[in-house]
């Protein structure tokens, strides 16, 4: 009888710091990330308010708060299981140009991308382990079955509306977090 009170007493000396640092973690990472989630709403308020998503004169922050600095701030949805890698941005109508998808691979491989279930037009951008880039697809065609790919060894891979690339001059050797604020959004 004594060793289960023991085993208790051990579980609960366990539990508690744990339920304390999760209960800590998400107030401070909810607080950090206020501005975050401020400007990600007035981007979607000003799409739906029929504003044109290349003008974004009112709503985007070019490192003025999240950074401190003069680079500019896309907001990554963060795929990395199995079930994210696969669906990406599966059936989503709308993306705003700032607005991509990082994919984690998890390991460095000749990895390939298509276009199945996606409506909306990309540009595919390969990366290493650092985020520099090894190459590019632009202008995908949507809901297409046609496997892409770049024939080189690449980490990470991001995903971007149409014409990202070509507006932001992405071409092989450039390094992503020179130019720009990987801001990662849940």
């Amino acid at each position: 009888m004594n060793r289960i009170y023991k085993n208790k007493s051990i579980l609960l000396c366990i539990s508690i710091p744990l339920i304390s640092g999760y209960f800590l973690y998400n107030y401070y990472t909810k607080n950090n990330n206020s501005t975050i989630f401020t400007e990600l709403e007035a981007l979607e308020e000003f799409n739906m308010d029929g504003g044109d998503e290349n003008d974004l004169s009112e709503c985007d922050t070019y490192g003025d708060e999240i950074g401190g600095n003069d680079k500019i701030n896309i907001f990554c949805h963060y795929f990395d299981t199995t079930y994210k890698l696969e669906h990406g941005f599966k059936n989503k109508s709308v993306l705003h140009e700032l607005e991509v998808g990082l994919f984690d691979m998890g390991s460095y491989d000749n990895h390939s991308m298509w276009m199945k279930d996606t409506l909306i037009q990309l540009d595919i951008i390969f990366l290493d382990r650092e985020y520099n880039v090894v190459g590019i697809i632009q202008d995908t065609e949507p809901l297409s079955e046609k496997s892409l790919f770049i024939n080189k060894m690449s980490y990470y891979i991001i995903e971007a509306t149409a014409g990202f690339c070509k507006k932001y001059n992405i071409e092989p050797g450039l390094n992503m977090t020179d130019m720009f604020n990987l801001v990662m959004i849940q």
